[in-house]
């Protein structure tokens, strides 16, 4: 499982010079002055979104029977087949292990070709 942290803090005058646009509206990058006069208020910032967002998601998905039912909810695909097959089988779901195996390989091979 994996997420990221967004950023709360107005970096608009680094983000505002890149030249493609979906870098420009990023808010998981945090930006540093080479002469780190903003290094306090932005570590602050990561600080407080791993507080508000990072904790409660490790939090949530310290129980792997939560991960495994967002990971089943989530859209079909390679990854969704990969990671549920391996969680079922963690878990002792040998049903669901078989389930996801075959929808992985069905899937790998309808990639590779």
């Amino acid at each position: 499982m994996r997420s990221h942290l967004s950023r709360s803090l107005d970096q608009s005058r680094f983000s505002d010079q890149l030249s493609n646009p979906a870098e420009r509206v990023r808010k998981d990058i945090w930006w540093f002055e080479r002469d780190g006069s903003n290094i306090e208020e932005t570590v602050e910032d990561i600080a407080l979104r791993f507080v508000d967002e990072g904790k409660p998601w490790f939090e949530r998905y310290t129980d792997l029977s939560t991960a495994f039912a967002d990971i089943e909810a989530g859209h079909d695909c390679y990854n969704k087949f990969y990671k549920a097959e391996y969680f079922a089988k963690q878990l002792g779901f040998e049903a669901k292990h078989k389930e996801y195996a075959a929808k992985r390989l069905h899937e790998q091979a309808r990639i590779v070709l």
